[in-house]
């Protein structure tokens, strides 16, 4: 793809913050960024040069943020935060394909509590949404006709947590969480013929299939005091990962395979799992 030398990108923020309450804090912020870059240094296919790069194309983007903190109870802590971007990215006759615009939505809320001097518990959930028009153009092949392609691509992603943390004794320190991702991204699409024929091949229809992907972490640490300044830490992650991603097949569902002479394949398990087992000495300087 095409490439560019320099890139400057500017934010002005504006932001305001105000106790609402004794227990209670908020802010609001605004946000303007302009992103723009020197002249495209031509790639060295013609077809190439025609694409607008999502990470270095001209962007402008809007930005809306909004933060409440609450102290419910001395024991009770509640925090929202919630954020909305809009992008729209530079196109031009002489480059019309890729990005044309896009939106990102997320908010999480936070919950705190404390059940006594030794132990506290947390919990969290966090929702992101994140949509964008990107265009392309399919070429002709055989009895199939030039076709553009708008795609309005979203992603959809879902996190729940919880943590545990306390005090045993006076020198041992423990805690746990647990963590599940549920990531969903879609890929619905529109076609105009740019030619007379047949748009598709036979087998072949859209709009392509949803792939999802799920990641669930449970986590264990214990922090041990040998002295005034030193720790002896041991943590244990346990994670479990499923995806049903078809990217890495052919539409007829076989093994994607690079070339005709290489012959080189690319697989991946759907369903993996991993495990980290950690030992720190930790010396703190005092």
């Amino acid at each position: 793809v095409p490439w560019r030398t320099t890139l400057d990108e500017t934010t002005l923020r504006l932001q305001l913050r105000r106790s609402l309450s004794a227990t209670a804090n908020g802010s609001v912020a605004y946000l303007h960024s302009s992103r723009k870059g020197s002249s495209y240094t031509p790639a060295n296919e013609a077809e190439a040069n025609e694409i607008n790069p999502i990470h270095i194309a001209d962007r402008e983007r809007d930005k809306l943020r909004v933060m409440v903190d609450w102290m419910a109870t001395d024991a009770l802590t509640l925090t929202f935060n919630g954020e909305g971007a809009w992008d729209d990215y530079g196109t031009s006759a002489a480059r019309p394909f890729g990005l044309r615009d896009g939106t990102a939505m997320n908010f999480s809320f936070d919950v705190a509590y404390v059940l006594s001097d030794a132990w506290q518990i947390n919990a969290w959930y966090a929702r992101d949404n994140t949509k964008a028009t990107q265009v392309g153009q399919r070429a002709a092949t055989g009895t199939a006709a030039a076709a553009e392609k708008e795609a309005e691509l979203e992603d959809i992603g879902d996190t729940l947590g919880a943590g545990l943390r306390g005090t045993l004794m006076p020198r041992l320190r423990v805690g746990a969480d647990v963590l599940y991702v549920k990531n969903v991204n879609k890929y619905p699409e529109t076609v105009t013929l740019l030619g007379a024929g047949t748009l598709y091949p036979a087998g072949i229809a859209g709009p392509l299939p949803d792939i999802k992907n799920e990641l669930t972490r449970f986590k264990l640490f214990a922090a041990y005091g040998i002295q005034k300044s030193a720790d002896i830490r041991v943590d244990y992650i346990h994670e479990r990962w499923h995806t049903d991603d078809w990217s890495w097949m052919f539409s007829n569902g076989s093994t994607f395979t690079y070339g005709t002479n290489d012959g080189t394949q690319v697989t991946q398990s759907p369903k993996q799992s991993a495990d980290f087992l950690g030992v720190r000495y930790i010396y703190k300087f005092q």
